[in-house]
């Protein structure tokens, strides 16, 4: 799952961009975004020296065992003003013909994070992320995602009965210390620092174009294991099955189009370099 944190018009090309890109020109190189540009007003700041967005941490469990996740999306309106979340309606189709596409967690308050939450299913990071490029760099010759959803897990909640859809992904399990370095094993693979006292997380972001306007946005997960890989996110099989596939015109789906580009310029003498 993807979404967008902010969002500047100043290029005139269009496509998707990856980690840590140079930024395109119009875009400032260094300091802090201007918070006039969220699209997120939870955003707490975004760094553009780091490509990292620090952003509301909260608690749950599944299970007993502790879990932390974000809240990024919403299928309400009125929720996305408050809590300063992405209004996406089309979460609210998730389920249709695919009730596990959206996981049922239970809380005192039905909206998600004002009081604890119980999950129904977690994630598993200790795998090791790996990517051995080929001769070429891509298709790579090996990927394996540093994190795998477990048994009833989904990036998409509902807290019980609630028609309400979030966008809420788990981000890290356990009572830390957290793993923040190049082996993540108890954290996503783009979680750069965790706070659990102020309830923050920094979260590395990408680079991308869209309609002409030069946007940063969070990735989290993919139903792909290559994606999952490439992305740093955490590798979730469900969401293959989102309606609807091939299809992001379909008002019943909840499908959003995105491009990426595999066989742009490389090499130093092109920025910015791929």
């Amino acid at each position: 799952m993807a979404l967008s944190l902010a969002a500047c018009s100043n290029s005139t090309e269009s496509g998707s961009g990856g980690d840590l890109t140079p930024p395109p020109d119009g875009i400032p190189l260094s300091g802090e975004l201007d918070r006039s540009k969220l699209t997120m007003t939870s955003v707490i700041s975004a760094n553009l020296d780091l490509n990292v967005a620090r952003v509301p941490l909260f608690r749950g469990t599944y299970n007993g065992a502790r879990v932390w996740f974000v809240r990024m999306d919403v299928s309400d309106s009125a929720l996305a003003v408050e809590l300063g979340l992405n209004f996406a309606p089309r979460l609210a189709n998730a389920q249709n013909g695919c009730p596990a596409c959206v996981q049922t967690v239970q809380s005192s308050d039905p909206v998600l994070g004002r009081a604890e939450v119980a999950f129904g299913g977690t994630v598993d990071f200790t795998p090791e992320r790996v990517l051995v490029p080929s001769e070429t760099g891509f298709p790579p010759l090996m990927a394996q995602p540093g994190s795998v959803a477990g048994p009833g897990y989904s990036d998409l909640v509902r807290v019980g009965a609630d028609p309400v859809v979030f966008n809420a992904p788990i981000v890290a399990v356990g009572d830390g210390p957290f793993d923040v370095t190049e082996t993540h094993t108890n954290t996503l693979d783009r979680v750069m620092a965790i706070d659990t006292v102020a309830m923050t997380v920094d979260m590395q972001f990408i680079r991308a174009f869209a309609f002409g306007t030069d946007i940063f946005y969070f990735t989290f997960s993919s139903s792909g294991g290559l994606s999952s890989t490439l992305e740093r996110g955490t590798f979730v099989p469900v969401l293959g099955t989102v309606p609807f596939a091939n299809d992001d015109q379909n008002l019943a789906g909840a499908r959003s189009a995105i491009f990426t580009f595999t066989n742009g310029m490389r090499g130093e003498v092109s920025p910015p370099g791929q």
